[in-house]
């Protein structure tokens, strides 16, 4: 009897010591799994944050700074004048306006037509839509160098039965907000062809039973998209708006060809060297400080995207997998 006994507690011993091993490699496995995470997060961040610290360390270092063989991170003589330098150069009250005002706009034109076409594409079958879908997202990759030409030509001399020089006095859109309104309208605006894409992967995965349930009660096509599909496409909308800002205010090349006299955020800040050529009233021969005063306008025009971000990271990031990229 007493052998059964401490037959039993030795068994149940082992049974104890192999439960509270196999707890302690489970606790260990995830503690290793969490660090190891935590490891990745913080070095893919700092990939990520590491030029905004760059930037901002050189951004407020003065000249002898940059001219000092012992400074490397850290100014020994900071000074916040290369942003008031780089403000002025900028033109940055009427830059961020008209950047803040036609990036705006063109987001939420985008955001219609591409709406509309995704919408199109997907429950309204027609014959060539499947063409016409694939031509929408082949614009993505046509480099826009190649109808340059034709695109000025065509907003240089616009006048549709005389209606533009009756209106503004003279033949053509150059020069005013227009022709970059209907690109965005009409879905040839910049990358439209990613943001239709997008919408279309989203409304393809949406339920038809909500569609059809919508039909059964007497609802139009067109009530059934600004009722039920548009309410639900909520978080692929703001993911677009998210785009079509940024690469809207990042855009210079459409910029520089339809409104050359404009001031854009993007446009000064690649004329930044004029700029300061400008404003000293010499030309300045020196590397070290055009880097300072790059560096600093590089922050102003990236500051107001940072808010947008911000602003935005909720819906961005919870419904990204809904956008059809993932998956």
């Amino acid at each position: 009897m007493k052998f059964t006994n401490t037959l039993r507690r030795s068994v149940h011993d082992a049974d104890e010591r192999q439960r509270v091993y196999r707890l302690a490699a489970s606790k260990s496995r995830a503690f290793t799994w969490k660090l190891i995470r935590m490891l990745l997060v913080i070095g893919i961040s700092f990939i990520i944050v590491y030029p905004l610290i760059v930037k901002f360390s050189v951004s407020i270092m003065s000249r002898s700074d940059m001219n000092d063989v012992a400074v490397r991170w850290v100014a020994k003589n900071p000074t916040l004048d290369n942003f008031a330098f780089s403000f002025n150069a900028m033109k940055y009250p009427t830059a961020l306006a008209n950047t803040v005002f036609v990036s705006v706009v063109c987001t939420l034109l985008q955001m219609f037509s591409c709406c509309l076409a995704a919408y199109a594409f997907v429950k309204l079958k027609f014959p060539g839509s499947k063409l016409l879908f694939v031509l929408a997202v082949f614009t993505l990759v046509v480099p826009p160098q190649t109808y340059m030409m034709g695109m000025y030509a065509q907003t240089r001399f616009f006048n549709p039965f005389g209606l533009v020089e009756m209106l503004t006095g003279k033949v053509g859109l150059i020069n005013t907000y227009w022709p970059i309104f209907i690109r965005s309208l009409c879905g040839v605006g910049v990358r439209n062809g990613l943001y239709i894409y997008l919408m279309t992967q989203f409304f393809r995965n949406m339920p038809t039973e909500l569609e059809e349930a919508a039909h059964v009660d007497g609802a139009s096509p067109f009530k059934t998209f600004y009722r039920i599909m548009l309410p639900n496409a909520v978080p692929i909308l703001v993911t677009i708006a998210v785009f079509s800002f940024v690469w809207q205010w990042n855009d210079e090349f459409y910029a520089a060809i339809l409104t050359p006299d404009f001031d854009f955020i993007s446009r000064n800040l690649y004329r930044i060297d004029n700029m300061i050529t400008v404003i000293t009233g010499a030309y300045v021969n020196d590397p070290a400080y055009t880097s300072i005063l790059k560096n600093a306008a590089s922050l102003l025009a990236v500051a107001p995207l940072m808010l947008v971000f911000v602003g935005a990271q909720k819906f961005f990031v919870e419904n990204f997998e809904r956008s059809g990229i993932v998956g």
